[in-house]
């Protein structure tokens, strides 16, 4: 490549860059431009002054469940055979090209 196709390709970067930059915002601003709206609602504080507190969540459930969990053997730590390794990569490249 040569200086002008190296200033050509930089200067597409920088305008697809900036093309997306203004995108990002026109996005922000109607969205913005949506919560305005829904808090232009009239007499909705009035209507809905009895809301209810919510209390600050329990973790205590999730993280004995995790320390079960964790405590467990890790499967990827066990021994694998060379049939099972080639399935999952099979299996793996499948999905692979389900989503692509």
């Amino acid at each position: 490549l040569n200086e002008a196709d190296l200033y050509t390709s930089g200067r597409k970067e920088r305008r697809h860059l900036l093309q997306k930059e203004e995108k990002e915002r026109e996005i922000m601003e109607k969205s913005l431009k949506c919560v305005s709206k829904s808090s232009e609602i009239p007499n909705f504080k009035e209507k809905n002054n009895n809301l209810s507190i919510v209390e600050s969540p329990d973790f205590e459930i999730g993280k004995s469940q995790e320390k079960e969990v964790l405590a467990q053997p890790c499967i990827w730590d066990g021994d694998i055979t060379y049939e099972v390794q080639v399935e999952l990569m099979l299996c793996l490249q499948r999905l692979m090209e389900h989503f692509v």
